[in-house]
């Protein structure tokens, strides 16, 4: 069985790091190279779009934190 993610818990942690979503998204090119635009961001945080493995990968890198605090995990 494939695990199902909650709820995105990106947006608390972008504003507590004091980050703007484009701020963020510039973050994320410059340590990875992954281009993931504001408007994207802002999908993932509404919970519009679920990041890829890639994706949420270079989101951890770019606000130094682990893939398992970004979502509110299912059981």
């Amino acid at each position: 069985m494939a695990l199902s993610r909650g709820m995105c818990l990106l947006q608390p942690i972008r504003v507590k790091r004091g980050l703007t979503q484009e701020q963020l998204s510039k973050r994320i090119m410059r340590k990875t190279g992954v281009n993931i635009s504001a408007a994207t961001i802002s999908l993932f945080e509404t919970n519009k779009r679920p990041m890829t493995p890639l994706q949420m990968r270079a989101v951890c890198i770019a606000l130094r934190t682990t893939e398992a605090k970004l979502y509110e995990w299912n059981e």
